[in-house]
């Protein structure tokens, strides 16, 4: 596997772990919806990825989260909710990345806050 691939696995493994964070205790029981993305050889880094969420928030709530994670991966043609995400997602880097903002201002009202992992500046 070349370089450029790995990263782009450890990125998007990084960004898995970051989403999950701070809420799967929230619930009981978690039905994780993921598009696949070519091999099913990605569903084990998947389950850890969600593993280390679960791990963080444990020790920053300095409890035991006793829900259980299922993941289930899904055809994104196949799965509405998830083609919907796909769309919201492309509108948000298409703003932030293009500066074009006619997708993300239709959508913007249903945005309750965007998150942005890569921004280091302080203050």
């Amino acid at each position: 596997m070349n370089q450029e691939i790995q990263l782009f696995i450890t990125e998007y493994d990084s960004l898995i772990t970051n989403l999950f964070k701070n809420i799967l205790h929230l619930s009981n029981n978690n039905y994780i919806y993921i598009a696949t993305r070519g091999s099913k050889k990605r569903q084990a880094p998947l389950e850890q990825a969600i593993q280390k969420a679960l791990n963080y928030t444990e020790n920053k709530l300095n409890t035991i989260i006793d829900s259980t994670q299922k993941i289930l991966p899904q055809n994104p043609s196949g799965e509405v909710c998830l083609l919907i995400v796909d769309y919201c997602y492309w509108a948000v880097q298409r703003a932030f990345l293009q500066n074009d903002m006619r997708y993300y201002k239709f959508l913007k009202e249903k945005f309750g806050l965007i998150v942005d992992l890569y921004d280091y500046k302080k203050g």
